[in-house]
C-alpha cells in the first residue's frame, strides 16, 4: 500500500491513485486533475481541496474537504461540494454537503445528501434520505425515485418521478409534477404541497386544515395547517382536491368527472366537473361550462364567474366588485350578490326564471333563488327574457339592454337604455337616451318617461305610464290607456287609441289617424288633428280641434277652454261652466248642451241640430246668425243669455214670438237687421227680454216660467199678434257684443228644424 500526502500550501496536479494506495490532501493542500482508480482512495482533510477529480468504479473520494467537478462512478462521501459533483452510473454520492450543483445520472445513487444547492436525480437514479435545506432544491426527473427527503424551511423538493415517505417541514415545499408518483410523504403543519400538471384519474388529495393527517394523494399526509398549491393544474376525470385556506393557487381546469374542493383560493381556471367552496381571486375569472359545476363558490373583488349553456353555479357568493355573468342555458340557483357585486346576463333569461332585485330590501329572491343583498347590481346587455321569466331592476342599477318576449316581466324602477318589449314592461324608468319600443303583443305599465325618454307603441298596449317633463310617447298604433302626462311631457297619439289619459299640465297631440277616449285635461293642452271621443276639460285645460279633426262628447268644466278651429268640428259637447270657442269655418254637430258657461259660435250649426240649456245659467253667443240653423230647447231663466252678434243695443231694437206647435220663433229687429231663432217650447213675446249686454250689444234673457194658459186664451193671443217690449231697467248685462235671450217656460216637445 502506497500512502501519498500533500500538504498545506501544495498543489499536485494528475496524480493517480492505484489499487490499495491512499491519497491524503491535508488541510490548505490541493490535489487537481487526480484519477482515483478501482480500489484506491482519496481523502479529504478539513480545510483540503479537490479539483476536477474522476473516482472510478470501486474508487472512493471521502472526506470533509471541498470538492469541484468530480465523476463519480465509485464512492464519492462526506465531501462538501462547492463546484459540480456528477454520480454517474455505479456511483453512489453518500453525506455529502452540496453547495452547487449535483447530477444524479440513470443507475446512480444518492444517500443521505445535504442540500443547499441543486440535486437532481435522472431517470434511472435514486435519492435517499436527503436533507434540503434553506435555498436547496432537489429535483426528481421522470423514472427516477426519491426516498424519505427531509425538506426543511426554505428547501423544496420537485417531483416529477416517484416520491416515496417524503417530509416537508414548516416553510418547506414539494412540488409534484404532471405524471409525478408519491406515496406516504408527509407535509408539516406550515408545509407546502404543490402541483402544477395533471391531477391524474383514480388519485385523490384531500386536505382540511382542521384534520391532523388526512391521506392524498395514494399516501400522501398533509398534517394541520399545511397548504396545498395548485399552478395551472388539470385535475382529471376521478381526480380529487380538497384546498386549504390560505393557498394561493394559480389556474385550475377540472375536468369532466374531477372534483376540486374546500376554501382554498385560486387564480381563475375553467370548471367541466365540480368545484366547491374555493374562493376566486381578482382579477382572474372562473369559467363554468359544459356540465361543470360550481357550488358555494366565492368571486372575490375584481374576479368574474361566468357560467355557460350547461353550467351550473350554485349557491355562490359574489363579493363587492365581483361579477357574475349567467350565458344562455346556463343554471343559477341560491347565487348571493353581496352588495357593490354585479349579477350580469348577456342572452337569454330562461322561461320560468324568476328575478326580484330592490335597492331598499336586505336580501331579495332572484333567478330561481339567487339572493342580491342592498346595492348590488343586475346588469342586462343585450340578454332576451324568454316567457316565464320575469325580471326587476332596482332604482340605482345601470340602464340595460334587453328584449323582453311575450310572456316575459321586466319590472321596475330601474333604468331603460334600450327595451323591445313583445311581453310586460312594468315600472321602468325611461330617461336620457332611454328608449322602449312595444311591439306586438307588447304591454307596458306604469312606466316613467322624462328627461328626454322615449316610449314607441307599435302595437300592444301602455298602460298607466307617466310622461314627465321632457319625456315622450308616441302611440303609431295600439293602444295607450291611462297614461299620465306631466307638465312638460308630451303624448303623441299617430294612430291606434290613446284612452284615460290625464294630462297635467303637458300636452297630448292627436294626429290624423289616431283617437283619444276619455281624456282628461286638469292644466295643459290636447291638440286634436284626428278624432278625440269623450275628452274632459277641467280647470286650466285646454282642448284645441284643428281643421279636419273631431271632437265627440266633450266636457267643457268651469276652468276650462276648448278652441275648434276652421274646418275642425265640435260634435255633441257639453259646456259645464267652461268655454267653448268655434271659430269661423268650424262646425257643431250632433247637438250641444250648455249646463254653464260660454259657447262662442262664429262657425255654423246645421238645422235638426239642437242647442240645449239644462242648468240654470249659461250663455250662447252668435257671432254667425246666417250660420246658426239649430233650435235652442231650455231657455227659460233670467240667468239664461243669447247674445246676438252684430246688433247694437239701443231704443229700436223690437222682439215678436210666433208660436207654431211645440217651438216657435223669436224675432229680433234693428233697423234694417233681422234675427230669426227657433226655440222648442211654448212661449209668449212677454217670455223675453233685451238688455244692454254692458258692451253696447243686445242680449236676450228669460223671465219667470209664465202660467199654464188655457188653450183658447193661448188662441186669442196668437190671433191678436206678438207682444213686443224692452227689458225693464237695471237687469244685467253680460257680454260684450250681441243680444242675450232669456226664455222663461219650460223645455216641451223635442227639437224642430230651423228657421
Amino acid at each position: 500500500m502506497t500512502l501519498q500526502t500533500i500538504s498545506s500550501g501544495v498543489v499536485s496536479s494528475g496524480l493517480t491513485v492505484s489499487s490499495g494506495d491512499e491519497l491524503r490532501v491535508l488541510s490548505g493542500g490541493t490535489a487537481s486533475a487526480t484519477t482515483v482508480l478501482s480500489g484506491g482512495t482519496e481523502r479529504l482533510s478539513a480545510g483540503a481541496r479537490a479539483d476536477g477529480v474522476m473516482v472510478a468504479d470501486g474508487g472512493a473520494l471521502i472526506g470533509p474537504g471541498r470538492g469541484t467537478d468530480v465523476d463519480d462512478f465509485g464512492l464519492v462521501s462526506g465531501v462538501t461540494i462547492i463546484g459540480e459533483l456528477d454520480v454517474e452510473s455505479g456511483g453512489v454520492a453518500s453525506g455529502n454537503i452540496v453547495r452547487n450543483d449535483e447530477l444524479v445520472f440513470s443507475g446512480g445513487f444518492a444517500v443521505g445528501e445535504v442540500i443547499f444547492g441543486t440535486e437532481e436525480a435522472g431517470s434511472g437514479a435514486e435519492t435517499i434520505a436527503a436533507s434540503v435545506r434553506s435555498g436547496g432544491e432537489v429535483i426528481v426527473d421522470p423514472g427516477s425515485v426519491a426516498i424519505g427527503e427531509q425538506v426543511s424551511s426554505g428547501g423544496i423538493l420537485i417531483v416529477a418521478g416517484s416520491a416515496v415517505g417524503d417530509v416537508v417541514s414548516s416553510g418547506g415545499a414539494e412540488l409534484y409534477v404532471s405524471g409525478a408518483i408519491v406515496r406516504g410523504d408527509t407535509v408539516l403543519s406550515g408545509g407546502l404541497l404543490g402541483f402544477n400538471g395533471n391531477i391524474k384519474s383514480g388519485q385523490t388529495l384531500t386536505i382540511g386544515a382542521s384534520v391532523a393527517s388526512p391521506m392524498n394523494l395514494a399516501g400522501v399526509a398533509l398534517k394541520s395547517g399545511a397548504i396545498l398549491e395548485l399552478e395551472e393544474a388539470k385535475i382529471l376525470s376521478g381526480g380529487t382536491v380538497s384546498l386549504t385556506a390560505g393557498a394561493e393557487n394559480g389556474p385550475v381546469i377540472v375536468a369532466a368527472g374531477g372534483a376540486l374542493l374546500g376554501d382554498g383560493a385560486i387564480a381563475g381556471g375553467a370548471d367541466l366537473g365540480l368545484m366547491s367552496g374555493v374562493f376566486v381571486e381578482g382579477p382572474s375569472t372562473l369559467f363554468v361550462e359544459g356540465k361543470g359545476v360550481a357550488s358555494a363558490v366565492t368571486i372575490g373583488s375584481g374576479a368574474a364567474e361566468v357560467v355557460l349553456a350547461g353550467g351550473q353555479s350554485l349557491g355562490a357568493v359574489i363579493g363587492s366588485d365581483g361579477i357574475e355573468v349567467v350565458s344562455s342555458g346556463a343554471v343559477v340557483s341560491g347565487d348571493v350578490i353581496q352588495s357593490g357585486g354585479v349579477l350580469q346576463f348577456d342572452e337569454r333569461i330562461l322561461a320560468g326564471a324568476s328575478i326580484t332585485i330592490g335597492a331598499s330590501v336586505t336580501s331579495t329572491t332572484v333567478f330561481e333563488g339567487e339572493t342580491l343583498l342592498s346595492g348590488a347590481q343586475l346588469q342586462l346587455e343585450g340578454a332576451t327574457l324568454l316567457s316565464g321569466a320575469t325580471v326587476s331592476l332596482q332604482a340605482d342599477a345601470p340602464p340595460v339592454i334587453v328584449r323582453v318576449r311575450s310572456g316575459a316581466v321586466l319590472q321596475g324602477p330601474g333604468p331603460a337604455d334600450f327595451i323591445d318589449d313583445l311581453g310586460l314592461l312594468s315600472g321602468v324608468t325611461v330617461s336620457g337616451d332611454g328608449f322602449v319600443e312595444v311591439v306586438g303583443h307588447g304591454v307596458t305599465s306604469g312606466d316613467v318617461i322624462s328627461d328626454g325618454g322615449l316610449e314607441a307603441v307599435f302595437g300592444g298596449q301602455a298602460i298607466g305610464d307617466v310622461i314627465g317633463s321632457a319625456g315622450l310617447m308616441q302611440v303609431n298604433f295600439g293602444q295607450a290607456s291611462g297614461a299620465i302626462v306631466s307638465q312638460g311631457g308630451l303624448l303623441q297619439v299617430f294612430g291606434g287609441i290613446a284612452s284615460g289619459t290625464q294630462v297635467l299640465g303637458g300636452i297630448e297631440t292627436i294626429q290624423s289617424k289616431g283617437v283619444a277616449s276619455g281624456t282628461v285635461i286638469s292644466g295643459g293642452y290636447e291638440f286634436d288633428f284626428g278624432l278625440a271621443v269623450g275628452t274632459l276639460v277641467q280647470s286650466g285645460g285646454h282642448e284645441k280641434v284643428a281643421n279636419g279633426a273631431i271632437a265627440s262628447d266633450s266636457v267643457i268644466a268651469s276652468g276650462g277652454a276648448e278652441g275648434v278651429a276652421s274646418g275642425g268640428v265640435a260634435a255633441g259637447a257639453t259646456i259645464s261652466g267652461g268655454t267653448l270657442v268655434v271659430s269661423s269655418g268650424g262646425t257643431i254637430s250632433g247637438d250641444l248642451t250648455i249646463e254653464a258657461g260660454r259657447a262662442t259660435v262664429s262657425g255654423t250649426m246645421a238645422a235638426g241640430e239642437t242647442v240645449s240649456f239644462t242648468g240654470g245659467a249659461g250663455a250662447l253667443e252668435l257671432d254667425n246668425l246666417t250660420g246658426f240653423q239649430a233650435a235652442i230647447s231650455g231657455f227659460s231663466t233670467t240667468d239664461q243669455r243669447i247674445d246676438l252678434g252684430g246688433f247694437a243695443f239701443g231704443g229700436g231694437e223690437t222682439l215678436s214670438w210666433t208660436q207654431s206647435g211645440t217651438s216657435g220663433t223669436l224675432t229680433v229687429q234693428d233697423g234694417g237687421q233681422s234675427a230669426s231663432l227657433t226655440l222648442i217650447g211654448t212661449y209668449t213675446a212677454r217670455s223675453f227680454h233685451l238688455l244692454n249686454d254692458a258692451h253696447g250689444g243686445t242680449a236676450i234673457r228669460g223671465t219667470a216660467p209664465p202660467p199654464v194658459v188655457p188653450a183658447t186664451t193661448r188662441f186669442v193671443q196668437a190671433a191678436a199678434g206678438v207682444e213686443g217690449g224692452r227689458s225693464a231697467a237695471g237687469v244685467a248685462a253680460i257680454h260684450g257684443r250681441g243680444s242675450a235671450l232669456i226664455g222663461t217656460s219650460p223645455l216641451v216637445g223635442v227639437a224642430t228644424s230651423g228657421r
